[in-house]
């Protein structure tokens, strides 16, 4: 889930505009906040969310309109969408099916993806 409240900071502050293509993953487990790995992206990010069952996946989407699936380990994008016409708010996994993402956009569609490595699309919802 994305807190709005974070993106609405960050787009007010130009300071964060460059700060918001890397993705950072932290050891919380230390006093010292130093990044255990960092990946790029291309565009500025809008939201990011972990894979409940499988801890080294993320998702990310952009303000491209690009939804980004992330192996953590190997720090290597597993697979990229661009199916989104304009910039994707939101992006998260199924609470219940690891295999499911679902992400929406400003294009006003909610897109499903489901399948091996999520690389099929389900279908998709213009609202």
């Amino acid at each position: 889930m994305c807190d709005n409240l974070a993106a609405v900071i960050f787009a007010k502050n130009p300071i964060h505009h460059d700060q918001t293509k890397r993705v950072e993953v932290v050891n919380e487990t230390t006093d010292v906040h130093c990044p255990v790995v960092e990946m790029s992206t291309r565009s500025k990010l809008s939201c990011l969310t972990w894979n409940k069952f499988a801890k080294n996946i993320i998702a990310s989407s952009d303000y491209e309109g690009i939804v980004t699936v992330w192996d953590v380990t190997t720090r290597q994008s597993v697979v990229e969408y661009e199916e989104h016409e304009k910039r994707a708010w939101s992006v998260d996994f199924s609470r219940t099916e690891p295999s499911m993402l679902v992400s929406g956009s400003d294009d006003c569609k909610v897109k499903l993806k489901c399948g091996a490595q999520i690389k099929r699309l389900v279908f998709s919802i213009l609202i």
